[in-house]
């Protein structure tokens, strides 16, 4: 049982589009079980995990905080926040334990995690949570970029390959929100481009109109969810820096 991959943004804008209290009910079933997982005692060492698993976490409980203001969600944003702060220090950086005698850092895992706090500084601004979130893009531009100018997948000899996740677009897009600096943005070109023509080329099947829905490809759900908010809010900053 873990926290990754359990979010309900999507959950609650299909509660928002149809009204069926079936997908509120269960984005708070959702919350609920995260913060039974938070309570077990793996998540109670600070940078005892990867920064997905309670970066996750704060996605889900920012977001029905967001739906419900009640504060009960966001008790556990504080400590999830807390424990990124103290994890931040204690490392200079998000690294996560992989071996039994090593700390890696995963871009992706790491994007995650920068993704939450922003939706948690947009609800709870303060300037020390704006550092630790460009503290950690600053640190992947230093130590995460291959030589080709592609994101590796993770700081390991054996795995030290192109990433090309596009979650990591979304920390850059956030970088460039929070300073208006473009090299944030230019530093995630490759990933992009990359992206976009992977989106072009795969799924073994053409446009095709289903019912009032247009569809491109055959990837599942799963690489929809993680490359549509990521891209899009690239795209738009690149577009607004007039950099496409």
């Amino acid at each position: 049982m873990a926290c990754s991959h359990e979010w309900v943004e999507g959950i609650l804008d299909c509660y928002h589009l149809t009204g069926d209290k079936r997908f509120f009910d269960t984005a708070i079933g959702i919350g609920e079980n995260i913060l039974r997982l938070l309570d077990t005692p793996k998540y109670q060492e600070t940078g005892g995990l990867n920064a997905r698993e309670t970066g996750w976490a704060l996605r889900t409980l920012t977001a029905l905080y967001r739906e419900t203001f009640d504060t009960k969600w966001n008790i556990k944003s504080v400590w999830i926040v807390g424990q990124f702060m103290e994890w931040a220090n204690r490392y200079g950086g998000w690294l996560a334990p992989y071996l039994d005698n090593t700390v890696i850092r995963v871009p992706f895992m790491i994007s995650v995690a920068v993704g939450s706090l922003m939706r948690y500084y947009r609800e709870f601004p303060r300037e020390e949570l704006k550092e630790l979130i460009l503290n950690a893009v600053d640190d992947m531009l230093s130590n995460c970029i291959m030589e080709n100018g592609y994101f590796y997948y993770k700081e390991l000899p054996s795995l030290s390959r192109v990433g090309n996740n596009p979650l990591v677009l979304e920390a850059l897009a956030i970088a460039y929100e929070l300073t208006g600096d473009e090299n944030y943005l230019k530093a995630g070109k490759r990933t992009f481009d990359a992206n976009i023509l992977s989106s072009l080329t795969s799924g073994g099947s053409g446009k095709r109109v289903v019912e009032d829905t247009v569809l491109v490809g055959n990837t599942g759900t799963k690489r929809f969810a993680q490359m549509f908010i990521p891209v899009a809010s690239y795209y738009k900053a690149l577009s607004d820096c007039d950099l496409l």
